[in-house]
């Protein structure tokens, strides 16, 4: 009891140390990056992750982080393949993107699932500002994406 009551104390510094508080989101760079198993070059790929998709980082070790996907899926990959742009990824099967963050607001435009939308602002009210690659920006649900 008390081995398992220190161990928690340790992994609670040890993440409190590591600066992530609180959820991180970051987004791969312009090139799509690998994915390991391990933090270095020589550890199994498991695989890559798209340019642009957004990661939650879960440990940051300076050069490498800890990332998960919207899947769940948890692997290691350089910090320097991440960008600080933000993206958001639609998980919901059709979302639609308002003119004002107000469910009863005009309709701009619907996205399908997996599409990548990048992040303007969080107006912290349940409604994200969003830009569609194709230039048009509007309001989104913000249980309707991924990587908020």
């Amino acid at each position: 009891m008390i081995f398992a009551a220190r161990l928690a104390c340790f992994a609670g510094l040890l993440f409190t140390a590591s600066g992530a508080t609180a959820l991180e989101y970051r987004s791969v760079g312009s090139h799509p990056a690998i994915c390991y198993d391990f933090p270095q070059a020589s550890s199994k790929k498991l695989a890559i992750a798209s340019r642009g998709m957004p990661l939650e980082i879960v440990i940051d070790n300076g050069d490498w982080v800890k990332v998960r996907d919207s899947a769940g899926k948890m692997s290691w990959m350089e910090s320097k393949a991440l960008d600080k742009k933000r993206t958001l990824m639609v998980i919901a099967p059709m979302a639609e993107v308002r003119l004002s963050p107000d469910a009863g607001s005009s309709i701009l435009f619907k996205v399908a699932q997996s599409v990548l939308l990048e992040l303007k602002q969080n107006t912290e009210t349940g409604w994200l500002e969003v830009r569609h690659p194709d230039g048009i920006s509007g309001f989104i649900k913000s249980t309707e994406v991924w990587g908020e």
